[in-house]
């Protein structure tokens, strides 16, 4: 699987509450590594004079879907969708779209079974959080 895949992977499912992702837990530190080293994967896969411009685009999507995520009294799925989408690169290859959609669909539909409102719950905003934390601080050693 592409780096970037495996980092939507994570970051998409600690978003539908899994008991690993809890940020003081084991399994909340191994979900922190998959995602720093996703990240880090995925930044060190162009040559070494594009790495700081992927970090700083790949810290704007994240910031994009963070603030859709703080920016609302309710927080929606299609809300958090179109963050995602709007601001992935658009020279990604077909087959990386196609991954991240059914991806986005398969978490989207399990976390809507999950929520009664159609709104993401609180502990699901913290996890968009700590995702957001932790992929700051994979580009952050990228940084100029």
């Amino acid at each position: 699987m592409r780096p970037i895949l495996a980092l939507v992977a994570c970051a998409l499912l600690c978003l539908t509450g899994c008991p690993w992702t809890k940020p003081d837990t084991t399994g909340g530190q191994v979900a922190k590594i998959a995602v720093q080293y996703g990240v880090a994967r995925y930044i060190g896969k162009v040559p070494e004079a594009e790495r700081a411009g992927r970090a700083e685009r790949i810290a704007a999507v994240v910031d994009a879907v963070e603030s859709a995520a703080k920016g609302s009294d309710a927080v929606t799925l299609p809300l958090l969708q179109q963050a995602i989408w709007k601001n992935l690169p658009s020279d990604l290859k077909p087959e990386d779209r196609i991954a991240i959609s059914a991806l986005t669909e398969l978490v989207l539909q399990e976390l809507s079974a999950r929520m009664a409102d159609g709104l993401l719950k609180e502990d699901q905003l913290l996890a968009v959080s700590a995702v957001a934390v932790w992929v700051r601080q994979a580009c952050e050693m990228y940084a100029i």
